[in-house]
């Protein structure tokens, strides 16, 4: 699979989260890295406190009544232990406000704690207001990010599709010092519809006044990023750093395993 060696997007469009900065590893990073602070006497198995607070997340987020909302904009029960999801989406307030009523952070802290033993509310709320603070400045580049848009920023136009609460995404563009790089930037919490929605694409297209077929989406989901771009005309190169299969029916333009591989031709 390649692009076309005579086409040149006018703008490339990037998805934000493990794609050009790390998510799922960050969360399970600082929960570490907060027990070895907080108990450091204690020793968990790998990854055990991390499941069991994810467990406890998960099921509490379940109970919010806004399941189906956070889908469709692609906010997460982990995201919930740190991050604003206040705005003006009547669903997103209605998260917010059950989040708040239910004091969210602590309860999920105090049953992933519960689960290994650890029973101590004092220690909870530590545990509450440490992850809150020491996640909400942890954004991590991916190596080959800052690189890429350097290497691609005077071929192209840059813009950011990303799934995501508004506050939250805001918070992870502009903590990862990647922001400026960005025009357009979408986040799906703005619209009330994420990827692999095509409105969402059609909305960046139109606000960057660039038709589909001179447009490229960079993406880590070959389910949201790809498929979504792919369907409105695009497109679309899969960013595959795991070595995973992708289904047949969905064919992106070119897979890479790293953004230093967005060089000549295409792109």
């Amino acid at each position: 699979m390649s692009l076309p060696p005579d086409w040149r997007p006018r703008i490339i469009f990037f998805d934000l989260d493990d794609t050009l900065i790390h998510e799922a590893a960050t969360d399970e990073g600082v929960v570490d890295e907060v027990a070895a602070l907080l108990v450091p006497e204690t020793r968990f198995a790998p990854g055990a406190l991390f499941a069991t607070v994810h467990a406890a997340a998960r099921q509490l987020w379940q109970q919010s009544g806004e399941l189906a909302y956070c889908r469709r904009i692609g906010t997460s029960a982990l995201e919930g232990l740190y991050g604003d999801h206040d705005g003006d989406d009547p669903h997103l307030q209605a998260l917010a406000r059950y989040l708040r009523e239910i004091d969210y952070r602590v309860r999920v802290w105090s049953l992933g704690l519960g689960s290994l033993g650890i029973d101590d509310p004092s220690l909870t709320a530590e545990f509450a207001r440490t992850f809150a603070e020491t996640r909400r400045a942890r954004h991590v580049q991916f190596p080959d990010a800052l690189p890429a848009l350097r290497r691609l920023a005077p071929r192209a136009r840059l813009g950011i599709i990303t799934n995501g609460a508004p506050r939250i995404q805001r918070l992870k563009l502009d903590g990862s010092g990647l922001a400026a790089f960005f025009d357009p930037r979408i986040i799906s919490g703005d619209l009330g519809v994420g990827k692999p929605d095509p409105a969402i694409f059609r909305h960046a297209l139109y606000l960057a006044g660039v038709p589909a077929e001179s447009a490229l989406m960079v993406g880590n989901s070959i389910a949201h990023d790809v498929a979504g771009a792919l369907s409105v005309g695009m497109r679309a190169v899969w960013i595959n750093r795991t070595g995973e299969s992708g289904p047949p029916s969905i064919r992106p333009d070119l897979v890479v395993t790293t953004l230093d591989d967005l060089t000549d031709p295409g792109v």
